[in-house]
């Protein structure tokens, strides 16, 4: 059977599981001296599986499924490289492994499709972050999750001081260093004004530097938001030049170097909860701009339509709401079931296919006294 890593959600998301198929979300350790208690954690998770394939099929296509994660209880190496979390989808043909890089709540799912809803959920939210330290000389990145800030460990080969970059004789050390790909080893710089003191030119020639090491080494791999720690000065340069689409427009304006890790993430904290309610609070303006202009739905079965139709702009759930049941693929209708499948993750998947923006969010900010609503294209 096949078994892939995937890594960008949406793009590697396996819509294309024909059922049944089993969705697996569990916590990891980062670090790989507790390999043994994912393990026996998981082989507690394979028991589930396995009650749940033996309610809905039969014993040879659950003997199919359960080979891969079968081979992965026992397989180390894949145990001693995780995250915070995976997520596993995996049918009688394939198997896609998720490394999720924080926690979630554990859930086992056995239906027609994938189960996407957490994965939807963890790339919107901003209380996993990054924070970057920055001083004319140096700069420093820290990891935010799961209520704990860290250094981010970039590989040995990446400089992090004005000095290793740009060596003793500055200005051309930078232009004639090959050790660093991503640095730029043209000659010249243009558009930059007149003359500058040797410091200005140093200094912008370094925040360039971090600036690419940054987008290349930390926002390439997980895109989540920057929040830069500076002195004014120093933040406005790197403002300037600065080509992070991740990097927040607030920071904080003191040196990272004069507080502590603590009262860092404290500040930080505090813009990234602005953010989040901002960006709720602008979701929740559209939707009852639609409710007054009745371009809206929140009954299942007129979504569900509009959704097939085309006719949706844009779907909101309700955080930690389920809707058990299936979909008549004929008629285009809910219809209840007893059964594991969760027609609001199905939704969903309908809406990612056609590329319709979805939005998972807290019950505060629902337009209305549902737990589904969409704005329509009347």
């Amino acid at each position: 059977m096949k078994i892939s890593f995937a890594h960008s959600f949406i793009e590697d998301t396996p819509y294309h599981l024909e059922g049944p198929v089993v969705s697996m979300y569990f916590n990891t350790h980062r670090l790989s001296s507790n390999f043994k208690i994912d393990q026996k954690s998981f082989k507690n998770h394979l028991k589930t599986v396995k009650s749940k394939l033996k309610d809905i099929t039969d014993t040879k296509v659950s003997a199919r499924i359960m080979e891969p994660l079968e081979e992965l209880l026992v397989d180390t190496s894949f145990w001693i490289y995780n995250q915070d979390a995976c997520a596993i989808f995996v049918n009688e043909k394939e198997c896609v492994i998720f490394r999720l890089v924080e926690p979630i709540i554990e859930t086992i799912v056995v239906s027609d499709s994938v189960y996407i809803k957490p994965l939807v959920r963890l790339n919107q939210r901003m209380d996993h972050y990054f924070i970057l330290g920055l001083s004319k000389d140096s700069f420093e990145v820290f990891e935010v999750y799961n209520n704990k800030i860290e250094p981010f460990v970039f590989e040995d080969t990446i400089a992090k001081t004005l000095k290793e970059v740009l060596g003793e004789d500055k200005t051309e050390s930078f232009i004639t260093h090959g050790n660093y790909s991503h640095v730029s080893n043209r000659g010249t710089f243009h558009g930059h004004g007149g003359q500058k003191e040797e410091t200005d030119i140093d200094t912008e020639k370094f925040f360039r530097y971090v600036d690419k090491t940054v987008s290349t080494h930390v926002s390439s791999l997980q895109s989540l938001p920057v929040v830069l720690c500076s002195l004014n000065k120093n933040q406005q340069m790197y403002r300037r030049y600065a080509k992070d689409t991740n990097l927040l427009k607030q920071g904080i304006d003191t040196s990272f170097e004069s507080i502590s890790l603590d009262e860092i993430k404290q500040m930080a904290d505090d813009i990234i909860l602005k953010e989040n309610t901002k960006r709720y609070q602008t979701l929740q303006q559209q939707a009852k701009a639609a409710l007054a202009s009745n371009r809206y739905s929140d009954q299942i079965n007129e979504i569900i339509k509009s959704i097939h139709d085309e006719t949706i702009e844009k779907l909101f759930i309700e955080e930690g709401q389920k809707l058990i049941g299936v979909i008549d693929k004929e008629k285009q209708v809910y219809e209840y079931i007893s059964n594991d499948n969760d027609v609001y993750d199905d939704l969903a998947e309908m809406c990612l296919k056609r590329k319709i923006p979805i939005y998972i969010l807290p019950r505060q900010f629902m337009p209305t006294s549902t737990h589904i609503f969409a704005i329509i294209n009347k």
